[in-house]
């Protein structure tokens, strides 16, 4: 195998475009990444037969595209939206305020709403 073209585990080889594409994107347009020094490809005869080794075994049925789709997981990532969601803002606060509630530790900007809205409840914001 030459600088210029690729074998595919398939065994066709195909002259290599030169890419700079992420492989996300090469894999869209059907081009192959580059197989890692040492990777052993199978010869057509030999993916047959584990092919067909593999459709033989009964503990190894394909799933259909319907089994796919009920096997997708159906938890969401991520963190889950409170049942009360807070506004972003930025706000300017004097160096010493801000040095005390980030001392108090994690959780100091929570701290600080707390404090605000202890304030609200005997002022009036205006």
């Amino acid at each position: 195998m030459s600088d210029e073209t690729d074998t595919f585990w398939y065994g066709e080889e195909r002259a290599r475009k030169p890419t700079t594409l992420p492989l996300d994107m090469e894999l869209e347009q059907n081009v192959m990444p580059k197989l890692k020094t040492g990777t052993i490809v199978p010869t057509s005869e030999e993916d047959a037969a584990i092919t067909a080794a593999a459709m033989s075994d009964p503990d190894a049925i394909p799933h259909t595209d319907t089994e796919w789709e009920a096997a997708r997981p159906t938890l969401k990532r991520g963190r889950p939206l409170a049942a009360v969601t807070k506004e972003r803002i930025t706000i300017r606060l004097s160096p010493e305020v801000v040095q005390a509630f980030r001392a108090s530790g994690d959780g100091w900007q929570t701290r600080v709403d707390a404090a605000l809205r202890d304030w609200l409840k005997t002022h009036s914001p205006a």
